[in-house]
């Protein structure tokens, strides 16, 4: 079996629904569990009392019996007798001590990582409806949502339109210009000729969200590294493209984006964020990485001796990013998730990656407008 396929049956589990999904607040009201206990869960797993929950079993269900009286939400998962919890929609907990034995079958309460508590659905919002907003308005054409662009198409003078009366500039990799002219009836528009024709290509776009000053997620690190696992071994995908578009939107909490960028980012420059896999040294340890990955599936709960390895294992490979601008984050979760993503920092963003030609957009708050 390769490495591809095997590491996808460790880590997927198949989850038999014995109860439609409910909001874990109408747990609270039936007894099946002491508040405590539910409370104590929420304090583990990070969820609240708006969080979706179902009750799920390992073993194949013939029917679902709704044993429990709890109200079926409006987001359930329609037509299905189980789901697979590596999904994108379906990732979660399934909480060990939950166990439960109805009509000689063994269930579990199994939490959903998706809107989980406030910082997620705030932090999903603010992504979702950014990402809308840009493909919308931009008129981009939209993507797979695992591949590795998020959309394709050219940037539309009209998006720079609706962000007036905004601060808009270009910067051409020397300075920053406006892109701002008035007419003579005093209406701002965009001086659509001073912009590069480079911005107005039709490209790729990767498109993020982030909080003010936060860190930038860029997704899984292979994904954007441009590597794929083959036949149980690392290949790096030869590029079909010379540049792509970089869209950074920054909110400050709870409110709407107040600065965005629209970097234009050369193919050869963004290698130079990445470690250098051309490195035949380099490149091995990143393959070893990802061999060695597999081992860390959390089985249970955690101990001191899993957490131990667990940094070891850590520790061994973050020295490969010590000099890249795109840093890694290992991630890991109770149920057996496993996964290595990519991050830039907001110092390094503001310092490396805005040296590339890029559109700069500040809004004017609604006092000053």
């Amino acid at each position: 079996m390769g490495l591809k396929k095997y590491s996808k049956f460790l880590l997927e589990k198949k989850l038999f629904i014995f109860q439609r999904k409910f909001r874990i607040d109408d747990l609270f009201e039936y007894g099946i569990y002491s508040p405590f206990t539910i409370r104590k869960w929420m304090s583990i797993y990070k969820f609240d009392s708006l969080a979706h929950a179902m009750f799920v079993s390992q073993s194949n269900v013939d029917s679902l019996p709704q044993t429990f009286k709890l109200r079926a939400s409006s987001k359930d998962i329609k037509n299905k007798i189980y789901f697979n919890d590596i999904s994108k929609d379906h990732k979660g907990h399934l909480i060990d001590d939950s166990k439960l034995e109805v009509d000689g079958q063994e269930i579990y309460l199994y939490v959903f990582e998706k809107n989980s508590n406030a910082s997620k659905r705030a932090r999903q919002t603010h992504g979702f409806a950014y990402e809308g907003e840009v493909k919308k308005m931009n008129r981009l054409r939209k993507l797979k949502q695992t591949g590795k662009w998020d959309a394709e198409g050219n940037l539309d003078k009209f998006y720079l339109e609706s962000r007036l009366p905004s601060n808009i500039q270009y910067f051409d990799g020397k300075e920053y210009k406006s892109l701002v002219s008035v007419d003579d009836d005093k209406i701002e528009h965009i001086d659509w000729e001073m912009l590069s024709n480079e911005f107005k290509l039709k490209m790729y776009w990767n498109i993020k969200c982030s909080k003010s000053r936060s860190s930038i997620d860029m997704g899984d690190f292979k994904r954007i590294s441009g590597l794929i696992f083959k036949d149980g071994e690392l290949e790096m995908v030869k590029d079909k493209i010379d540049k792509f578009m970089l869209v950074v939107g920054f909110h400050d909490g709870d409110k709407k984006v107040n600065i965005e960028y629209l970097v234009l980012m050369p193919i050869w420059r963004w290698k130079l964020y990445l470690p250098n896999i051309d490195n035949p040294e380099i490149f091995a340890r990143i393959e070893n990485m990802y061999k060695d990955l597999a081992k860390f599936r959390l089985r249970g709960p955690r101990t001191e001796e899993t957490e131990s390895k667990w940094l070891e294992y850590r520790q061994e490979y973050l020295d490969i990013f010590d000099t890249s601008e795109v840093k890694i984050r290992f991630k890991r979760d109770t149920k057996g998730q496993l996964r290595i993503q990519g991050a830039i920092n907001y110092n390094d963003f503001m310092k490396e990656i805005l040296k590339n030609e890029h559109i700069r957009i500040q809004y004017v708050p609604e006092s000053e407008e």
